[in-house]
């Protein structure tokens, strides 16, 4: 999962996002293009592969030949870290990294 930019980057370390998502096993990406564009890792590469992003086309073959959806921000970062389709709910990722809001 990649970062929108090195600002988000940088205040996701500072909130101790970053180190939740490699707990979860969440392989994170510098920022760049990469998945939305059709190349780099995020690209499904098979047809039995799902892809969450927040990009802003969605069209056969955009982001390799598995299935794609669009959803916002927080709703790719929750699928991400649960590692299945998931709305974002507040204080989640709290919730399973054990902590209390």
């Amino acid at each position: 999962m990649p970062s929108g930019s090195a600002a988000v980057q940088q205040h996701a370390e500072k909130q101790g996002w970053v180190e939740l998502f490699e707990h979860a096993g969440v392989r994170l990406l510098n920022p760049g293009c990469g998945a939305c564009i059709g190349c780099g890792p995020g690209v499904s590469e098979t047809t039995e592969q799902v892809t969450v992003s927040a990009i802003n086309r969605n069209y056969s073959g955009r982001s390799g030949p598995g299935k794609m959806y669009i959803a916002s921000p927080l709703t790719v970062a929750a699928s991400a870290f649960t590692g299945k389709l998931n709305a974002y709910r507040k204080g989640m990722f709290l919730a399973e990294a054990g902590a209390t809001a």
